[in-house]
C-alpha cells in the first residue's frame, strides 16, 4: 500500500489519513521517506540548515567579490 495522495483522490484525504495514522508500518515508511528527502526534521533543525546555507552563500559571494576586485 502507498501513502501518496493524488489530486484525484483528495476527496478521500480523511480516509487516507485515518488509515495511515492507524498503520504502524505506513507511519514507519513515511518516517523513512521524510528522513531521506528532508533530513533531520526535529524542531529547529531545518531552520539551522537554512541559516548555514545562507552563511555559506554569503561567504562565497564575498570571496568572489574579492577575486574580482
Amino acid at each position: 500500500m502507498c501513502e501518496w495522495l493524488d489530486a484525484a483522490d483528495s476527496a478521500d484525504a480523511e480516509k487516507v489519513l485515518d488509515r495511515v495514522i492507524g498503520d504502524d508500518d505506513a507511519r514507519e515508511r513515511l518516517v523513512t521517506w521524510s528522513q531521506h528527502y528532508f533530513g533531520d526534521t526535529t524542531p529547529g533543525a531545518p531552520t539551522k540548515r537554512f541559516h548555514a546555507a545562507i552563511e555559506t552563500l554569503m561567504t562565497r559571494a564575498e570571496e568572489q567579490r574579492r577575486i574580482k576586485a
